[in-house]
């Protein structure tokens, strides 16, 4: 597909920027030692200055959003995904006009067991084992083929096993293939829209929206590109959404047709929003988790994000920390009421609200400074050079790729993208406590269903015009 050219000619360090940065990807990648080399890898950050330079304005209900979602489209078809087109309208009282979509993949996960079926597995193959050494060592006594030593048993575990087959056979299987395997669910999501549109062009020159949220789209893609080849336990909706800059109309819609069956084995959303032009990677739960006795159990995978950062040694690898915010002062919520401290969440708007709303964890992801004395100096930098937008990068005119490329790290889009791809792709494959998660060996020999499971490209739609691009998603 022939991408367009953006509107307007970039300066001439533009230019230099934004070709040094895409140049790595056509020699080779990073020469590293590192033991996770997808660490290293330009996929997403090449994806992510594809989409913010050929389609810099794509506002919502857009033509240029409506060729973002046809260039995603024909990406994830040609990564082997069939995605899903969920066409829907502005809303009558939102001030828009016009149709959007969110592109759904549905990647199938091994599934789990229940950590009480796999501990009682151990238990009674722990015991069998002890009554079968019993047995040989009592027949060697009879034979007289007995090796020195005692034959004084350890106690007999309680209850003892039934024998169903004779010799040194095992009665309980060692594999797990027979344990029921459940299926759990999580939603990783970013929107594709930007919150500035071609009417806007002037006044915002060197705009693109690089950070949001072309990155949050590329950690999207970069995750898929990596479950080609690592499958996970989870069940995985990927959503591309569109038209959330319209109050998160896009999440909204896709909430909304989550059937009861899904919601009832969901365990949590990750939603990515401006994961570059930031001075930190942020993760924070929703507000659901102030509720009283709800802060585990809702901030849960909030923590297992957090783990995987720090298990995955990224700081080490290549400078990113996943943060939470750890304000030590007290905020009120904006429908007033009892203060809380500010810690693990944040005050901003965001696509994970409709799902915090509705009672579902959330993991947000951003970028931006909160290790300050107040909420109301939170922003997405302290740099100096955004002194003018009062810290901001998200809406103005610094949300673009050279720009960001001179005040930050040359590697920061790619390495955070990589980050949050990482992340997310670690907690897939993280249980909760009643669970433990399925290997992908042990999944391709459950069933010839399972084994279909264990690819991470996902099953073919049917043939119906749900699954058709739509026909106003098209490419110039």
């Amino acid at each position: 597909m022939q991408l367009r050219s953006p509107r307007r000619r970039f300066p001439l360090l533009a230019c230099f920027l934004t070709a040094c940065l895409l140049l790595p990807l056509v020699g080779c990648a990073d020469s590293t030692d590192s033991e996770n080399p997808a660490l290293f890898s330009y996929y997403g950050s090449v994806q992510a200055q594809k989409i913010a330079n050929a389609y810099p304005y794509r506002s919502a209900y857009s033509q240029e959003e409506q060729n973002t979602a046809a260039y995603l489209y024909n990406l994830l078809v040609d990564m082997g995904y069939q995605p899903e087109v969920q066409s829907f309208t502005a809303a009558e009282d939102s001030g828009y006009s016009g149709s959007s979509q969110n592109l759904i993949v549905t990647v199938p996960g091994t599934g789990f067991y229940r950590t009480e079926d796999v501990e009682a597995r151990e238990k009674a193959l722990e015991e069998q084992n002890w009554l079968l050494s019993l047995m040989n060592r009592i027949e060697e006594k009879v034979s007289g083929t007995e090796s020195t030593g005692s034959l004084t048993p350890t106690p007999t575990p309680s209850p003892t096993p039934q024998l169903t087959v004779s010799g040194d056979q095992s009665a309980v299987q060692d594999s797990l293939e027979d344990l029921t395997v459940y299926h759990r669910t999580m939603i990783m999501a970013a929107r594709y829209d930007t919150p500035v549109s071609a009417d806007q062009a002037a006044d915002y020159p060197d705009y693109n929206g690089i950070s949001d949220n072309a990155s949050g789209v590329a950690a999207l893609l970069t995750l898929l590109n990596n479950l080609r080849e690592q499958p996970v336990a989870y069940d995985l909706q990927i959503v591309f959404m569109g038209a959330c800059n319209d109050q998160s109309r896009g999440a909204a819609v896709y909430l909304s047709s989550l059937d009861d069956a899904t919601l009832s084995v969901l365990d949590g959303a990750f939603i990515l929003r401006s994961i570059y032009g930031g001075d930190k990677l942020y993760a924070h739960a929703g507000h659901n988790s102030l509720n009283e006795g709800q802060k585990y159990a809702m901030r849960r995978k909030l923590y297992d994000a957090v783990n995987a950062s720090l298990e995955g040694d990224l700081n080490s690898e290549i400078g990113v920390s996943l943060m939470t915010n750890q304000g030590s002062y007290s905020v009120t919520l904006e429908d007033g009421g009892e203060s809380y401290i500010y810690r693990e969440f944040t005050l901003e708007d965001g696509d994970y609200q409709p799902f915090d709303n509705a009672g579902i964890p959330v993991v947000f992801m951003e970028a931006g400074q909160y290790d300050v004395p107040s909420a109301d100096e939170v922003s997405d930098s302290a740099q100096n050079e955004l002194e003018a937008t009062g810290g901001q990068i998200k809406g103005t005119d610094y949300d673009a790729t050279w720009k960001l490329m001179s005040l930050y790290d040359a590697d920061q889009l790619r390495f955070r993208i990589n980050a949050a791809a990482y992340i997310m792709l670690t907690c897939a494959d993280t249980p909760v406590d009643d669970y433990t998660a399925v290997s992908a060996a042990d999944a391709a020999a459950v069933s010839t269903e399972a084994e279909a499971s264990t690819g991470t490209a996902a099953q073919p739609a049917d043939s119906t015009p749900e699954s058709e691009p739509d026909p106003s998603v098209t490419a110039e």
